[in-house]
């Protein structure tokens, strides 16, 4: 049974911070511990900036409260963030999770190579499938594919639309970020007369600064904040932008957060993207049609399962003796990292054709006595 057994943090990010910028030997460590706690045929680990999932080929999921420990989770505080998908349910969100819409920057391809990386790692590791390598290979195609037909970093006119509404009176304004929707907010607000500001942390990119508005230095704003009536927040960064260091700098300020995940904490009270209530038909249709087609790659993924042939056996051999000795490997001296991932490559590489060779002389063999 196909699994995923997830942590979405998206609504505070914090947690997963130091997990995020784990080196590759701690991944690899934290993987290895939940695989041999839980004993899967099969198991990958996905890190990304919000989210924490372990894909799981096996009679039942990877255990909530292992990968907690293994992560270093508080169980109390990570039960709020728990989720668990099976079967069709869990094909189907690989594949909407690679095309990026489910990220907290909507449509970003970011997520591709997250993705292409939780497949590396599964496979040196020796902990993957043919089924689930497969899966995962797919799922990135299936974003790439998506990517050549259709435009999937998309905003609507509505948010600057709305944004503008709640910032009327509100003559001094500063845009903290650089992307679509940050620019497309501080155009319009440009276009009805406010004093724009924009404030970005890549001060190689102030290019990216519309026609009209200033520059801040991203160091300089909080001694911007005492010279404007708002702030709109619109980064696709995982820290916060303002925090309650700033409270005596922002009285009487509107606050407006549109970043997922938030730039703004809670106790600063500021108006976020789901409060706007707006209509999105932009982004609605291209959820809806990426949606559709997820979960018709979905159905082709199980069906082309019913097809195993002596390839994907030799596979999951190969994935098996690499995971037999890949202890043995990683500690032998003298060899980089990537050395002994070149190793371990060509051991299940051999196995395989070894696999393959021996499978054809035995068939023949059975051949020649019928």
């Amino acid at each position: 049974m196909l699994s995923v057994v997830g942590f979405d943090y998206m609504d505070d990010v914090s947690a997963l911070r130091g997990i995020y910028g784990l080196p590759v030997g701690r991944r690899q460590e934290i993987e290895k511990r939940v695989y041999r706690e839980n004993r899967p045929e099969a198991m990958a680990m996905l890190v990304t900036c919000t989210r924490i999932e372990f894909y799981c080929c096996a009679n039942r999921p990877v255990s909530f409260e292992s990968a907690e420990r293994a992560l270093g989770l508080n169980h109390l505080e990570a039960r709020s963030h728990r989720y668990l998908l099976e079967k069709t349910d869990a094909a189907t969100h690989v594949y909407m999770l690679s095309s990026g819409i489910l990220s907290p920057l909507f449509g970003e391809d970011t997520i591709v190579s997250q993705i292409s990386e939780a497949l590396g790692r599964s496979i040196s590791l020796g902990q993957g499938s043919s089924a689930l390598n497969r899966l995962l290979s797919d799922a990135v195609s299936f974003s790439r594919d998506l990517r050549r037909t259709r435009r999937m970093r998309v905003f609507d006119s509505s948010i600057p639309e709305r944004t503008a509404q709640l910032l009327e009176g509100s003559s001094r304004v500063l845009v903290i970020g650089s992307g679509e929707l940050a620019r497309g907010v501080a155009a319009l607000l440009v276009e009805k007369g406010h004093d724009v500001s924009m404030t970005l942390r890549d001060v190689g990119k102030t290019f990216l600064v519309v026609p009209g508005a200033r520059t801040v230095a991203y160091d300089d704003r909080r001694k911007h904040l005492g010279v404007v009536d708002a702030v709109v927040s619109a980064s696709s960064g995982l820290y916060y932008t303002l925090d309650k260091n700033d409270i005596p700098y922002l009285e009487g300020k509107k606050l407006i957060d549109l970043a997922v995940p938030y730039d703004i904490p809670d106790e600063l009270g500021p108006v976020r993207l789901a409060d706007l209530d707006i209509r999105t038909p932009e982004r609605d249709e291209l959820v809806s049609f990426v949606s559709a087609e997820a979960g018709k790659r979905a159905e082709a993924y199980f069906s082309s399962l019913s097809f195993l042939d002596v390839g994907v056996r030799a596979e999951d051999v190969a994935l098996e003796t690499v995971r037999r000795l890949h202890g043995h490997v990683w500690e032998l001296d003298g060899l980089t990292v990537e050395q002994k991932k070149d190793l371990l490559d060509s051991i299940g590489d051999s196995v395989r054709k070894a696999y393959i060779s021996k499978e054809r002389v035995f068939q023949n063999t059975k051949k020649s006595l019928e």
